[in-house]
């Protein structure tokens, strides 16, 4: 019952906290990263403003 009371909190930080990001950039951090080894190239970062 501990495990649930301490999951449920950071689950839903989670949530809070991808929605924030990916609303902002248009990758993750470990994807951003694994593109960038992938294509030997820096992928633009930021997410368009349209």
């Amino acid at each position: 019952m501990v495990a649930v009371l301490v999951a449920v909190p950071i689950f839903l930080v989670q949530l809070l906290a991808s929605a924030w990001w990916l609303g902002r950039y248009r990758y993750g951090p470990a994807e951003f990263c694994l593109r960038a080894v992938t294509n030997a190239t820096v992928p633009t970062w930021r997410r368009d403003p349209s």
